[in-house]
């Protein structure tokens, strides 16, 4: 089955309500267009009236199996399962570090971090002697993973943040992973073994000394 987004001028919408067009700031979870949706109709009558140019983008659907879906009610959420069948990480986002401190970036980190993963999102800033040292992005439940960028050396010149992607990874059991660059999800199994290795080093370092706590 086809369903498809409305796009004007490089920004998508996802229902027509109330008269209006909504702008879709994340396609998961959205009711979506399908050739039999009534609203379609109404809504390609005021664009011609307005003379306003759209696009359809058609997407894929994957169909979840708790959930009854009808041809006007459609749920899209891209899954990608992995061909070895192995437990990965889950993306949220990926982002120029810039974007960072701006406010539409956050909000969306927050609403779409909630729909897909059912937490509260966080973001806290850390500064030093006059400019933003790191960052840190977290979630409700377990955090194991290393979820803070250091940006002391990710500046420019003039001062500004080097233009470069950062990644936001979740998973159940080691909470939200930050990375930069290019990076693609871990596998599960992996991450718990090297978790497992970076508690243990910070253990052999301690020195039993008798005391009784």
């Amino acid at each position: 089955m086809n369903v498809f987004a409305i796009k004007i001028r490089d920004r998508f919408f996802h229902e027509y309500k109330n008269k209006r067009i909504k702008t879709a700031w994340s396609l998961a979870g959205a009711k979506l267009f399908t050739p039999f949706s009534p609203e379609l109709e109404k809504l390609e009558k005021v664009f011609a009236e307005k003379k306003v140019k759209f696009e359809k983008v058609f997407l894929k659907v994957v169909e979840e199996e708790k959930e009854e879906t009808t041809e006007d009610e459609c749920s899209f959420k891209p899954i990608e399962i992995p061909k070895d069948g192995k437990r990965r990480e889950k993306v949220i986002l990926r982002f120029k570090l810039p974007q960072i401190t701006s406010k539409s970036l956050i909000e969306i980190l927050c609403v779409h971090g909630y729909r897909e993963t059912g937490n509260k999102f966080f973001i806290s800033f850390n500064g030093s002697k006059g400019y933003l040292s790191n960052f840190q992005i977290s979630c409700e439940g377990y955090q194991k993973a290393d979820n803070r960028i250091f940006v002391e050396n990710l500046y420019n010149k003039d001062r500004s943040l080097k233009s470069i992607m950062v990644n936001v990874f979740y998973s159940d059991e080691f909470g939200v992973r930050l990375s930069t660059g290019i990076d693609e999800p871990k596998i599960l199994s992996e991450m718990a073994i090297d978790i497992e290795k970076k508690y243990a080093n910070v253990d052999d370092g301690l020195v039993d000394d008798d005391l009784p706590f």
